[in-house]
């Protein structure tokens, strides 16, 4: 597990600077400190106090979908970056733990369909580029 939580912790990192990167894009700096920066801190605080904690399994994974979402938001929605989201769910399974997936899902689900709502109604946030923004790409996602 000491293992795991080195590596977990340089991918946060890297997720983290690639908000970063992004924020220059779109010019969605305050997306990613609002965020990006307390997801960060928060799951390094975890992984750092409570190493092998269910709590803090759920936590990182969590995170990593977190910044698919922000990633997809920085991008106006940008299909490529949603495969983000599959490369890290499958880096996941060495958590071990089938429980994470579930929080997950759950999470990415409910990003979808509520970004799906707020974008449709122009609350400024994206979740797919404006020519794929129907409903049947949220079912289909």
């Amino acid at each position: 597990m000491a293992n795991f939580n080195k590596l977990i912790n340089y991918v946060l990192i890297v997720l983290f600077a690639e908000s970063v990167l992004l924020s220059f894009v779109y010019d969605t700096f305050l997306a990613m400190l609002l965020i990006g920066l307390p997801t960060i801190l928060i799951s390094l605080f975890m992984v750092k106090s409570f190493p092998t904690a269910a709590l803090t399994r759920h936590t990182v994974a969590l995170a990593t979908m977190i910044f698919v979402c922000l990633h997809i938001h920085q991008m106006n929605g940008l299909i490529e970056i949603h495969f983000e989201l599959f490369i890290l769910l499958a880096f996941l399974i060495v958590l071990n733990d089938w429980r994470i997936y579930i929080s997950t899902l759950l999470l990415v689900g409910t990003h979808h369909m509520s970004f799906y709502f707020m974008q449709s109604n122009d609350v400024g946030v994206f979740v797919f580029t404006p020519d794929r923004l129907e409903f049947n790409n949220v079912l289909i996602h």
